[in-house]
């Protein structure tokens, strides 16, 4: 699992050097949860990079639209709680 980890982590990094504007594209409606949310989270959170969860409305204007505030919340707590696991080793 943690070679896993560590190999997703370095795809998100080759990703956001090579890419200017990456994009995550999901068929669920904008309002409900999504696996986009966390990966989306997990970005900003480690990356510092702004990754917004926008749609299109009938008149093609772009909505910004929240993210469930639980994400970061339980994002936070599950790298909090990676850190001080590798900090024990």
């Amino acid at each position: 699992q943690h070679m896993l980890q560590k190999q997703v982590s370095l795809y998100i990094e080759e990703l956001l050097q090579d890419e200017k504007d990456p994009i995550l594209l999901c068929y669920e409606k904008s309002n409900e949860f999504c696996h986009r949310h966390i990966l989306a989270e997990y970005i900003n959170l480690i990356y510092g990079v702004s990754v917004p969860d926008v749609s299109i409305n009938d008149n093609l204007e772009i909505i910004v639209n929240e993210r469930p505030d639980m994400i970061r919340q339980i994002l936070e707590s599950v790298v909090q709680n990676e850190r001080e696991i590798n900090e024990r080793r």
